[in-house]
Protein backbone atom coordinates (compact mmCIF):
# COMPACT_ATOMS: atom_id res chain seq x y z
CA UNK A 1 0.00 0.00 0.00
CA UNK A 2 1.09 3.76 -0.81
CA UNK A 3 0.21 7.29 0.06
CA UNK A 4 -2.97 7.94 -2.65
CA UNK A 5 -3.83 3.72 -2.78
CA UNK A 6 -7.49 3.53 -3.70
CA UNK A 7 -8.18 0.94 -0.78
CA UNK A 8 -11.19 -1.83 -0.74
CA UNK A 9 -12.59 -3.96 1.84
CA UNK A 10 -15.57 -6.58 2.29
CA UNK A 11 -18.68 -4.79 3.43
CA UNK A 12 -21.41 -6.95 5.37
CA UNK A 13 -20.23 -10.28 3.53
CA UNK A 14 -21.99 -8.41 -0.18
CA UNK A 15 -20.19 -5.25 -1.40
CA UNK A 16 -17.13 -3.76 -0.96
CA UNK A 17 -16.17 -0.33 0.89
CA UNK A 18 -13.97 1.79 -0.46
CA UNK A 19 -11.50 4.68 0.53
CA UNK A 20 -8.21 6.42 0.18
CA UNK A 21 -5.24 5.51 2.03
CA UNK A 22 -3.39 9.13 3.32
CA UNK A 23 0.06 7.20 3.58
CA UNK A 24 0.16 7.72 7.74
CA UNK A 25 -1.83 4.99 8.81
CA UNK A 26 -5.27 6.68 7.87
CA UNK A 27 -7.91 6.15 5.61
CA UNK A 28 -10.39 8.80 4.47
CA UNK A 29 -13.29 7.38 3.54
CA UNK A 30 -17.70 7.64 3.85
CA UNK A 31 -18.02 6.73 7.37
CA UNK A 32 -21.12 6.93 9.93
CA UNK A 33 -18.18 7.01 12.94
CA UNK A 34 -20.85 4.73 14.38
CA UNK A 35 -19.22 1.54 16.89
CA UNK A 36 -19.51 -1.89 15.29
CA UNK A 37 -20.60 -3.58 12.09
CA UNK A 38 -23.02 -2.62 9.64
CA UNK A 39 -26.34 -5.14 9.62
CA UNK A 40 -29.92 -4.80 8.25
CA UNK A 41 -30.42 -4.00 11.79
CA UNK A 42 -28.31 -0.51 11.67
CA UNK A 43 -28.30 0.16 7.70
CA UNK A 44 -30.20 3.44 7.46
CA UNK A 45 -29.49 4.70 10.70
CA UNK A 46 -25.18 4.48 9.28
CA UNK A 47 -26.52 5.89 6.03
CA UNK A 48 -28.18 9.09 7.64
CA UNK A 49 -24.97 9.74 9.83
CA UNK A 50 -22.59 9.02 6.95
CA UNK A 51 -20.06 12.08 6.09
CA UNK A 52 -16.33 11.41 4.56
CA UNK A 53 -13.91 11.21 7.83
CA UNK A 54 -10.40 10.24 8.13
CA UNK A 55 -10.06 7.24 10.35
CA UNK A 56 -7.21 4.77 11.08
CA UNK A 57 -6.65 2.01 8.71
CA UNK A 58 -8.19 -0.67 11.57
CA UNK A 59 -11.24 1.68 11.83
CA UNK A 60 -11.48 1.23 8.11
CA UNK A 61 -11.97 -2.28 7.83
CA UNK A 62 -10.76 -6.17 7.71
CA UNK A 63 -7.03 -5.69 7.12
CA UNK A 64 -6.39 -9.34 6.54
CA UNK A 65 -8.91 -8.64 3.09
CA UNK A 66 -7.69 -5.46 2.42
CA UNK A 67 -7.14 -4.93 -1.38
CA UNK A 68 -5.85 -1.68 -3.61
CA UNK A 69 -7.75 -1.41 -6.79
CA UNK A 70 -5.21 -0.79 -10.03
CA UNK A 71 -5.72 1.62 -12.32
CA UNK A 72 -4.26 2.04 -15.72
CA UNK A 73 -4.62 5.60 -15.81
CA UNK A 74 -4.83 8.20 -12.77
CA UNK A 75 -3.35 11.11 -11.26
CA UNK A 76 -0.65 11.58 -9.31
CA UNK A 77 -0.61 10.75 -5.46
CA UNK A 78 -0.35 14.20 -4.23
CA UNK A 79 -3.43 15.46 -6.31
CA UNK A 80 -5.62 12.21 -4.72
CA UNK A 81 -4.46 13.14 -1.39
CA UNK A 82 -5.39 16.71 -2.14
CA UNK A 83 -8.85 15.91 -3.25
CA UNK A 84 -9.84 13.03 -0.64
CA UNK A 85 -8.47 15.89 2.38
CA UNK A 86 -10.90 18.53 0.90
CA UNK A 87 -13.87 16.65 1.07
CA UNK A 88 -13.60 15.52 4.87
CA UNK A 89 -16.77 16.49 6.72
CA UNK A 90 -18.91 16.46 3.57
CA UNK A 91 -22.22 15.03 4.22
CA UNK A 92 -24.67 14.05 1.58
CA UNK A 93 -23.79 10.24 1.24
CA UNK A 94 -26.45 8.42 -1.69
CA UNK A 95 -26.11 4.85 -2.35
CA UNK A 96 -26.62 5.23 -6.29
CA UNK A 97 -25.15 8.76 -6.75
CA UNK A 98 -22.54 9.16 -3.71
CA UNK A 99 -21.32 6.19 -2.15
CA UNK A 100 -17.26 5.12 -1.13
CA UNK A 101 -16.65 3.56 -4.33
CA UNK A 102 -17.82 6.89 -6.56
CA UNK A 103 -15.53 9.23 -3.98
CA UNK A 104 -12.48 6.94 -3.90
CA UNK A 105 -12.61 6.72 -8.00
CA UNK A 106 -13.07 10.65 -8.08
CA UNK A 107 -10.23 11.09 -5.92
CA UNK A 108 -7.77 9.44 -8.07
CA UNK A 109 -9.58 10.05 -11.46
CA UNK A 110 -11.33 13.54 -11.52
CA UNK A 111 -14.60 10.97 -12.34
CA UNK A 112 -17.20 10.33 -10.22
CA UNK A 113 -18.03 6.01 -10.82
CA UNK A 114 -19.35 2.71 -9.15
CA UNK A 115 -19.19 -0.27 -10.85
CA UNK A 116 -21.08 -1.49 -7.71
CA UNK A 117 -24.20 0.74 -8.73
CA UNK A 118 -23.90 -0.34 -12.54
CA UNK A 119 -23.63 -3.72 -12.11
CA UNK A 120 -26.69 -3.62 -9.68
CA UNK A 121 -28.90 -1.60 -11.95
CA UNK A 122 -27.81 -3.73 -14.97
CA UNK A 123 -28.50 -6.74 -12.77
CA UNK A 124 -31.49 -5.47 -12.00
CA UNK A 125 -32.68 -4.50 -15.78
CA UNK A 126 -31.77 -7.71 -17.10
CA UNK A 127 -34.22 -9.47 -13.98
CA UNK A 128 -37.55 -7.49 -15.83
CA UNK A 129 -36.44 -7.41 -19.66
CA UNK A 130 -32.80 -7.87 -19.94
CA UNK A 131 -31.59 -7.39 -23.82
CA UNK A 132 -28.40 -6.73 -25.26
CA UNK A 133 -27.94 -3.49 -23.69
CA UNK A 134 -27.90 -4.58 -20.35
CA UNK A 135 -25.65 -7.50 -21.65
CA UNK A 136 -23.24 -5.13 -23.13
CA UNK A 137 -23.16 -3.00 -20.24
CA UNK A 138 -22.91 -6.12 -17.58
CA UNK A 139 -20.67 -8.23 -18.94
CA UNK A 140 -17.23 -6.36 -18.55
CA UNK A 141 -18.53 -4.91 -15.37
CA UNK A 142 -18.93 -7.93 -13.67
CA UNK A 143 -15.61 -8.73 -13.49
CA UNK A 144 -15.42 -5.85 -10.50
CA UNK A 145 -17.41 -8.25 -8.03
CA UNK A 146 -17.32 -11.52 -6.73
CA UNK A 147 -19.37 -14.10 -8.21
CA UNK A 148 -22.67 -14.90 -7.27
CA UNK A 149 -22.42 -11.08 -5.07
CA UNK A 150 -25.37 -9.43 -6.69
CA UNK A 151 -27.72 -12.25 -6.25
CA UNK A 152 -26.74 -12.27 -2.60
CA UNK A 153 -27.14 -8.22 -2.59
CA UNK A 154 -30.59 -8.59 -4.42
CA UNK A 155 -31.50 -11.49 -1.57
CA UNK A 156 -30.61 -9.02 1.60
CA UNK A 157 -31.54 -5.64 0.23
CA UNK A 158 -34.56 -5.92 -2.61
CA UNK A 159 -35.54 -2.22 -2.10
CA UNK A 160 -31.70 -0.60 -2.89
CA UNK A 161 -32.12 -3.15 -6.29
CA UNK A 162 -35.63 -1.83 -6.68
CA UNK A 163 -34.16 1.85 -6.41
CA UNK A 164 -31.03 0.91 -9.06
CA UNK A 165 -33.61 -0.10 -11.20
CA UNK A 166 -35.53 3.03 -11.46
CA UNK A 167 -32.57 5.29 -11.74
CA UNK A 168 -30.92 3.01 -14.25
CA UNK A 169 -34.58 2.79 -15.87
CA UNK A 170 -34.56 6.88 -16.12
CA UNK A 171 -30.81 7.31 -17.70
CA UNK A 172 -31.79 4.84 -20.32
CA UNK A 173 -34.47 6.49 -21.18
CA UNK A 174 -33.11 10.30 -20.45
CA UNK A 175 -30.08 8.91 -22.92
CA UNK A 176 -32.14 7.86 -25.55
CA UNK A 177 -34.34 10.88 -25.39
CA UNK A 178 -31.84 13.46 -25.70
CA UNK A 179 -31.57 15.11 -29.24
CA UNK A 180 -28.58 17.02 -29.82
CA UNK A 181 -28.81 20.76 -31.41
CA UNK A 182 -26.77 21.95 -34.20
Amino acid sequence: MAKGDHLMVPLAGLMTHHGIDMGDGTVVHWSSGLPGSIGLDNFFARISAAEVRRTSLEDFGDLSSLQVREYLSCDNPDTVIQRASGKIGEKGYCLFGNNCEHFATWCKTGESASGQVRDASAAALGLVGGGVRVAAVAAPLSTLLAPGMLMAASAVFPAAIALGLGWAAFNLFQSETETSVE
